[in-house]
């Protein structure tokens, strides 16, 4: 695909429905990132390569850049995160940001191996609370066992 071609495809991902609704999520909710499955049915399907949509968000990137888009694995396909940029680097000033390989990692020291990062971007930023949360739900399921 030549620029052009990456420049319709990347307003393309901009105009969808799903996206529209999580970046207005995020500047009226209280979450750092948004993920959607931009591969359904619903979006592109998987008509496209990686490498073009690598090209195409590194695009929206740098044409958006109050915003933070990004892929990473999702539950069967890849997933575009997106996050508010200012909100994200506050964050990371404000706090020790835990991170999804942080979970990973704290959950292996405890003994308790998961596919969590085959799931999810492993740079997706929690919350203090929602780390803990996370960390005591996997903590409780193995007491079930």
């Amino acid at each position: 695909m030549n620029n052009r071609e990456i420049k319709e495809l990347a307003n393309h991902l901009l105009s969808l429905n799903d996206i529209q609704n999580a970046m207005y999520n995020l500047k009226v909710g209280d979450q750092l990132e948004e993920m959607i499955s931009i591969f359904s049915q619903n979006n592109l399907g998987n008509n496209f390569e990686k490498t073009v949509i690598d090209k195409a968000i590194a695009y929206l990137n740098q044409e958006h850049n109050e915003y933070i888009f990004n892929i990473g694995r999702g539950l069967g396909s890849p997933m575009l995160y997106i996050a508010l940029r200012e909100e994200k680097e506050t964050n990371k000033k404000n706090h020790t940001s835990k991170t999804m390989l942080d979970l990973e990692q704290a959950l292996n020291k405890l003994g308790i191996e998961t596919d969590i990062l085959f799931h999810v971007d492993p740079d997706t930023l929690l919350t203090d609370d929602e780390f803990e949360n996370e960390l005591n739900l996997y903590k409780s399921i193995l007491k079930t066992r």
